[in-house]
């Protein structure tokens, strides 16, 4: 190997940073879906958003919804 103290050669180097992407990579994926998730949330993009079941019920035309108390006969 090298030495303490001394700069290890570029294909050390190569190695590490392989093995450390192939450890990251799983977290690095779910922080990146949360991320884009949370963008679609929190910017309503309707291109998008529209496709999702139950979340695109907001984006339906026509007669908009009327909530009440009472029962439905």
């Amino acid at each position: 190997m090298f030495r303490i103290g001394e700069d290890p050669p570029y294909w050390a180097k190569k190695e590490l940073y392989i093995e450390r992407a192939r450890v990251w990579k799983t977290s690095t994926m779910i922080y990146g879906a949360a991320l884009f998730f949370g963008m679609l949330y929190f910017t309503d993009w309707k291109a998008v958003c529209q496709y999702i079941p139950y979340y695109n019920g907001k984006f339906q035309r026509g007669n908009p919804r009327r909530y009440s108390l009472e029962p439905v006969r």
